[in-house]
């Protein structure tokens, strides 16, 4: 938002080292130094989204949201601009080594007058002895240490702090809010790619102490990496911070932050051997951090980033043991897992939003029952996946991931009904996915993966009304697919598949030649052959 206010990006070092300094050192410009067309109400709203200390933000993006709001609707903002005060406050703990450097300055300045007063005193009374002499060496020498060691936990201190802005503002956004919105992929992935060279200088650190830190950012850049569809590098990433957190695990078990990070790093190694193809060893590299994040939350009860953090550990290990299709049962019990562990963080913390969350698990549990054949249950699960997107989409009615998502689920609900023998629920689905992925495809006709699953929702159409021989009805619905396709292969390249178009010309051509239009479903059938 900073950027698109004022044409200009937050920081503007000429080189990496530049960047970094400045992201860990200074504020953000304010927007009206650089537009002074900008107005003030906004400004504040922006320099309040990008303060630095998580506390001074807004809590959560619907706050955010809302402030905009009220800003749009011309009502009393509820961001104020920092006092004199506080920006000194801020000041003083952003530079806090600079703080430090000079009261250190001044003790050492302070012990140096009183040394000398003690040695022009003592020089007049000729009463100074060797003994007196070294043991105020050995204070000053003990003093020294402690400041070095003081120096050195701020500068460990720092690069935790510069890897967690990072995770925040990089990775949360580059992984997470911009994975669905259209137009933002080449952004994305140069943000992604930013995130990747941000975190190099962090790779480098070797000493114990900073073990944790570095594994850290090892285990988001396997992350990166396999976002960028570099499998191999974020298998080797995800590799090298499992050997840097593994003794820390021996010898800090009951940190929270040890525990995290292991957790993490797990799951960073399932993910990309998963990538890779390897499924079966993908399985066994996440299961552990779902026994971590158990501790996380037996240690630390009411920390709701521990929640998410075992949410997030089941679905993966549950996705990656069905795609196995050998590993149904462990993927359903990690769904069924999930749900009970959503419905008492409902309990415990009814001010959070669990909503996506368990859209999520009932959407994946369907798939799974739906695997197993048991279709009425998975029908039940899909049913509620639709009521809770559908809910989020009225609260959020210009959200295009809500939407998508929403689509999505939809469209593999339409298979259960057939399953059932209920076709008119089936074609109910299937007609009401196609309208929303319709709405998708006209505001966004340029986005491939919104075009393809129009395309995907009314291949399923003909196919349904072919198989239930309305051969009629399904010459429109296979000409649009085939449309689609062609669409698609042009704006969205790895969905492009040669034999795709194969059995829709079977179909449409069938379908004419049995509504009898003879000849022209002739010419359309023959490209089967091919």
């Amino acid at each position: 938002l900073d950027e698109l206010l004022t044409l200009t990006p937050l920081f503007r070092g000429q080189s990496k080292a530049a960047l970094i300094h400045q992201t860990l050192n200074d504020v953000p410009q304010a927007p009206r130094s650089i537009q002074n067309a900008i107005p003030r109400d906004l400004e504040t709203i922006v320099l309040k989204a990008v303060e630095r200390e998580p506390k001074d933000r807004y809590l959560t993006a619907g706050d955010f949201c809302a402030d905009l709001r009220r800003y749009l609707e011309s009502r009393p903002i509820r961001a104020t601009r920092p006092r004199m005060l506080d920006r000194v406050a801020k000041w003083s703990s952003r530079h806090r080594q600079v703080v430090a450097t000079a009261a250190a300055s001044a003790l050492v300045l302070l012990v140096g007058l009183v040394f000398s007063v003690v040695t022009v005193v003592d020089a007049y009374r000729k009463e100074a002895s060797s003994r007196g002499v070294a043991e105020e060496a050995a204070e000053d020498a003990q003093r020294l240490q402690t400041e070095a060691e003081t120096q050195r936990d701020l500068a460990r201190e720092n690069n935790k702090r510069a890897l967690a802005a990072a995770d925040e503002m990089l990775l949360t956004v580059g992984l997470n809010e911009l994975n669905d919105v259209p137009h933002m992929e080449p952004t994305r992935r140069r943000l992604l790619q930013r995130a990747l060279d941000f975190y190099q200088p962090f790779l480098q650190e070797d000493t114990d102490a900073a073990a944790l830190e570095t594994a850290r950012a090892w285990t988001s850049v396997a992350r990166i990496h396999r976002q960028l569809g570099d499998y191999e590098e974020a298998l080797a990433a995800a590799d090298i911070a499992r050997r840097l957190v593994e003794p820390l695990e021996l010898e800090r078990g009951g940190d929270a932050d040890v525990l995290q990070a292991a957790a993490n790093a797990h799951l960073a190694r399932g993910a990309a051997l998963g990538s890779t193809g390897h499924l079966g060893p993908a399985v066994v590299a996440a299961r552990p951090a779902l026994g971590l994040c158990e501790q996380l939350i037996e240690l630390c009860p009411n920390h709701v980033e521990y929640r998410r953090d075992i949410l997030n550990a089941l679905g993966w290990i549950a996705n990656l043991a069905r795609d196995t299709h050998a590993g149904l049962a462990e993927s359903g019990a990690c769904h069924r897992k999930a749900l009970v562990l959503l419905a008492e963080a409902h309990r415990r913390f009814p001010e959070e939003n669990w909503d996506e969350e368990s859209a999520f698990v009932h959407h994946w549990l369907a798939s799974t029952l739906a695997d197993q054949q048991q279709y009425a249950e998975a029908r039940s699960h899909y049913e509620e996946a639709i009521r809770i997107r559908e809910e989020l989409l009225a609260a959020d009615p210009g959200s295009t991931r809500i939407k998508h998502d929403l689509v999505h689920v939809i469209f593999y609900a339409s298979e259960m009904p057939v399953e059932e023998g209920l076709s008119s629920d089936a074609e109910q689905y299937l007609r009401r996915g196609i309208a929303l992925a319709q709405e998708l495809h006209q505001e966004f006709p340029e986005v491939g993966e919104y075009t393809w699953r129009l395309a995907q929702g009314t291949n399923y159409l003909q196919t349904f009304l072919f198989n239930a021989g309305r051969f009629e009805e399904a010459i429109a619905p296979a000409r649009r697919y085939i449309e689609l396709v062609q669409e698609s292969n042009s704006n969205y390249e790895w969905r492009k598949n040669t034999r795709s178009l194969g059995w829709p010309f079977f179909h449409l051509g069938y379908a004419q030649f049995a509504a009898g239009r003879h000849e022209v479903g002739r010419r359309h059938g023959t490209p089967m052959i091919y």
